[in-house]
């Protein structure tokens, strides 16, 4: 069994503690200890850009498989938290080690779990590197809470309605420092009152969508703007003034509030500690872990207004858990009249849903005057169309060759008790789609998949084209 050598690094840096420099002590340690053949043998795993507080990580994970699949004997790293900062991690990780015959040695510490003294100093350093993390973020939340009470705007792509602009920023030890804040911009802070004046009238985003569309107001990028958009500036709290009703409904939720309400404040906030960018796309954070502070920036709507619209936002939303509509036809359905794919959209808490042409969904009812098509409609409409060739195609055969069929149609979705009651009926053609109400939702799916090609809808007719 060969030698794996670990690296991790949290932040990318050539200099210092970098992968190369890890992977290369690391060797080092091997040839003085085993000889050049076993260096040169290692195989090296590396973790950039990752924290060490959980083990969910792509090439540790690797690792562990390769030490699972008996190809790994022994595993050498720079330092212990390269591997791990928490000691529950850590306990399990060494115990399932252990299990297996794998040694991990840590050069940088001396520790090698093939001795017992090794292993009682490698449970004590874990518990020093998870406190090392925890410490770490705690400087981190500090600095936050402290840039926070300043009101800077950190960076980034600034919210719409707002440009970012450099001042001057006195910090009493009299040097010369400048940081990063919002000015409003006049026409964006006028469409971004008209969105929150609108939704707050209609209650439903397409409506003002429609409506900018209609007043040929555009975005930055000079497009209509989309549904996500609007619902991204509903949801910003940078819009919002730093009042009573804004610290009320921010204390509530357990966020930490920095500021203390005034009847007269102008000004607007910040949230900071809002999202999670270890994640693709910063991941949002729950509300109870923001940092909500005054900035200098002027607040654009009203703190009741702004909750207001949370609360509306918040009750169009389906409740989570809520069962998926089963929408047979999506990928497969298209616009006959602009050749746009129709996407599904469901009807508020009904369980219904349409299918509407993405053009006609993104730039409103004027850019495609086709009719939206009832979901269930459309899915009885495709059932009965694989009934009746079904019946074609297996006119005469006895059952289990038609279930053999349908299997190999609808592939492993579809269980063999699913594929006899298929083939029992399908001949039937009720106007609720007959045998595809017996099945499974996913063997539907693959079913429509596997047998239709494409389809079309102009706003009265539904065609169907088969593979």
């Amino acid at each position: 069994m060969k030698t794996a050598i670990y690296s991790r690094k949290s932040v990318y840096r050539e200099s210092g503690e970098s992968l190369e420099n890890q992977v290369a002590l690391c060797r080092q340690y091997l040839c003085m200890q085993y000889g050049e053949a076993e260096a040169a043998a290692a195989e090296v795993f590396e973790d950039e850009g990752v924290s060490a507080k959980n083990l969910a990580r792509a090439e540790l994970q690797r690792m562990l498989r390769a030490v699972r699949a008996g190809e790994i004997g022994r595993i050498v790293c720079y330092r212990l938290d390269r591997i791990s900062r928490n000691v529950c991690d850590f306990t399990a990780l060494l115990e399932g080690l252990e299990r297996r015959g794998v040694e991990i040695v840590c050069i940088r510490e001396k520790f090698d779990t093939s001795t017992p003294m090794g292993k009682a100093m490698l449970y004590i350093a874990s518990v020093f590197a998870q406190l090392e993390r925890e410490t770490i973020s705690e400087r981190v939340r500090d600095t936050m809470l402290w840039m926070a009470r300043g009101g800077r705007w950190l960076g980034g792509q600034p919210p719409y309605g707002y440009a970012a602009v450099r001042l001057h920023w006195p910090e009493g030890t009299g040097r010369e420092k400048y940081a990063s804040f919002l000015r409003e911009e006049p026409a964006e802070s006028r469409v971004v009152r008209r969105i929150f004046r609108e939704y707050l009238r209609f209650g439903e985003i397409g409506a003002v969508r429609a409506s900018l569309c209609r007043a040929g107001v555009w975005s930055r990028t000079g497009k209509a703007f989309s549904a996500q958009a609007i619902r991204a500036i509903l949801q910003n709290p940078a819009y919002c003034r730093a009042d009573a009703a804004c610290y009320a409904y921010f204390g509530a939720r357990g966020a930490t509030v920095c500021f203390l309400p005034k009847r007269m404040q102008a000004q607007g906030i910040l949230a900071y500690n809002k999202r999670d960018y270890r994640h693709a796309r910063g991941r949002r954070l729950p509300e109870a872990e923001w940092i909500v502070a005054e900035s200098r920036h002027p607040a654009l709507i009203s703190g009741r207004e702004w909750v207001q619209a949370q609360e509306m936002l918040q009750k169009g939303r389906p409740p989570v858990g809520r069962r998926r509509v089963e929408a047979l036809c999506a990928g497969r359905l298209y616009c006959a009249l602009c050749g746009a794919r129709l996407l599904v959209k469901r009807r508020g808490g009904s369980g219904k849903f349409d299918y509407i042409c993405a053009r006609k969904l993104r730039f409103g009812a004027a850019s495609c005057a086709v009719a939206n098509l009832a979901g269930q409609r459309a899915d009885a409409a495709v059932c009965r169309e694989l009934a009746r060739l079904a019946a074609e195609l297996w006119a005469g055969a006895d059952a289990k060759e038609r279930q053999e069929g349908l299997a190999e149609a609808a592939g492993e979705a579809l269980q063999p008790e699913a594929g006899a009651d298929l083939a029992t009926h399908a001949a039937e053609e009720d106007a609720e789609g007959g045998w595809g109400n017996r099945l499974p939702a996913e063997a539907k799916r693959q079913l429509v998949q596997a047998a239709v090609r494409r389809m079309q809808w102009n706003g009265e007719i539904l065609e169907v084209f088969l593979q």
